[in-house]
């Protein structure tokens, strides 16, 4: 035998098995699909040897060929490791066909090993759960993100709510935590969860009645009065009520209530009720106060009776409207008025005060004038000794 040969093969035979190694970090790493893994791997080799070659393979791949040169892998995976110690691999943008097994090999100048054990990587995705889905305001709720495999790399789990962040995953619920929630990793936001939805229900809240146009109500016009709230599940019944001398008496039983020709007896106070079925809440008091010009305007004289020289008359005006209104005097013939006021008062009168006399009242909706009322004073009678 050629003693090359002889030595050569000495040689090898001098090479214990446990000098060939190849060590995984993790050998069933659980990935999220469309994220990265990376495969921890170190390999050792007796220190004669010389790495020529370094492979990942499938685990039932036949061929040394790396199993990423496969154009379906592209840019995705990269190896991290060299022709020394590290076989480090990382693979991006995971697909469902990536769940699978994969050995390391690698080869020296006479020899080659592959590794003993395989890498078998599992993907799942995050299911995001709320418990429990409908709840009642002030009751506990819970929100739970699971996978099917625990993640290798232990990420931070966030949530968000309709695309804010939220920061507690168990709290009292309120009605501002309805919507729609989603978990995901910190950091990969775009592989969060299918969505999930709390519906956080509640008795009515901020039960207002409102008067519309909130102007000016005038006598004959159109006036709707509105009882609005937010509620969860909707409002079912809303009664109307307006104070009376007994107390609240059921004017409608529906959210809108028009007046088409409102009338000054329609004035008062009136509230709503609102139920949902959880509860029933009132609305604040609203005052509903009906305008309108001036009507009826008369005149009264005090004393009744003839007016005799030199007497004290009192003429009083009165009038009904909303708001109140402001009385002027005139006299018939009269260059100007005689004065403003509710009474006109003529002390020690002679026959020069009679004549016709009317006051007009006045209010920013209109005025109206009374009808004329003749002031006749008699002359005192004078009389003589004989």
């Amino acid at each position: 035998m050629n003693s090359f040969f002889v030595l050569l093969l000495l040689f090898f035979k001098g090479d214990c098995e446990r000098d060939w190694m190849v060590t995984f970090n993790d050998t069933d790493p659980c990935a999220l699909k469309g994220s990265s893994v990376v495969f921890g791997c170190s390999y050792d080799y007796p220190s004669h040897q010389t790495v020529t070659n370094t492979f990942w393979k499938f685990k039932t791949q036949k061929d040394d060929t790396n199993f990423f040169e496969n154009q379906q892998y592209g840019k995705r995976v990269e190896y991290l490791g060299n022709e020394q110690h590290n076989c480090t691999l990382r693979m991006n943008n995971l697909i469902s066909s990536d769940a699978n097994s994969y050995l390391f090999r690698f080869t020296t100048v006479n020899n080659a090993w592959s590794s003993k054990t395989s890498v078998s990587l599992t993907l799942t995705g995050l299911t995001a759960e709320v418990n429990p889905a409908t709840v009642r305001e002030g009751e506990k709720v819970t929100l739970k993100c699971s996978t099917t495999c625990t993640l290798s790399d232990h990420p931070t789990i966030v949530w968000f709510r309709d695309g804010q962040s939220v920061s507690k995953t168990e709290f009292q619920a309120n009605s501002e935590d309805s919507g729609i929630y989603r978990c995901a990793v910190q950091g990969q936001y775009n592989l969060s969860s299918a969505p999930v939805s709390l519906d956080v229900q509640y008795a009515p809240k901020n039960v207002t009645l409102s008067v519309h146009p909130s102007e000016d109500v005038t006598k004959g016009n159109s006036v709707t009065l509105n009882c609005s709230c937010s509620a969860n599940p909707p409002v079912l019944d809303y009664i109307l009520y307006k104070e009376s001398g007994q107390g609240f008496t059921t004017v409608a039983g529906w959210q809108t209530h028009t007046f088409s020709n409102i009338q000054p007896g329609d004035s008062g106070w009136y509230y709503c009720n609102a139920s949902n079925g959880i509860n029933t809440i009132r609305s604040n008091l609203t005052a509903l106060n009906v305008q309108y010009p001036p009507e009826d305007t008369s005149v009264s004289v005090s004393p009744s009776g003839p007016v005799v020289e030199g007497s004290f008359v009192n003429l009083t005006c009165s009038s009904h409207a909303n708001p109140a209104v402001s009385y002027t005097w005139y006299r018939v013939n009269g260059k100007s008025p005689i004065q403003s006021g509710t009474q006109l008062i003529l002390e020690k009168v002679s026959p020069a005060n009679s004549g016709r006399y009317y006051c007009k009242a006045q209010n920013k909706h209109g005025a109206l004038n009374s009808s004329l009322l003749f002031l006749d004073v008699l002359c005192k009678l004078t009389v003589h000794a004989m």
